[in-house]
């Protein structure tokens, strides 16, 4: 059996903010059918997206990115913004 690793990459930040507190926040608020694979600093959350076995195929970035943007619109999270490229480079 092969791992599905979550395929849309996304990266937001945010100035003198808790990276780890936002992120707990951030996944409580996307869709709990998805996978999550992340990394979090002070000022930085890199987060990768994807299907939960058995979704569909894949997460298109347009979703994933919808998701996070209807996310962001919590008052807790009021000053991360979400960067135009992921942390692949993507």
């Amino acid at each position: 059996m092969t791992e599905r690793r979550p395929a849309v990459a996304l990266v937001l930040t945010a100035a003198d903010e808790d990276g780890e507190i936002a992120l707990v926040r951030l996944l409580s608020l996307l869709p709990a059918r998805w996978t999550y694979r992340h990394e979090a600093t002070a000022a930085r959350i890199a987060l990768w997206v994807g299907p939960a076995p058995p979704g569909p195929p894949g997460t298109d970035e347009a979703r994933a990115r919808s998701a996070v943007h209807e996310a962001l619109r919590d008052p807790a999270l009021g000053r991360w913004r979400l960067e135009p490229r992921g942390p692949d480079g993507g």
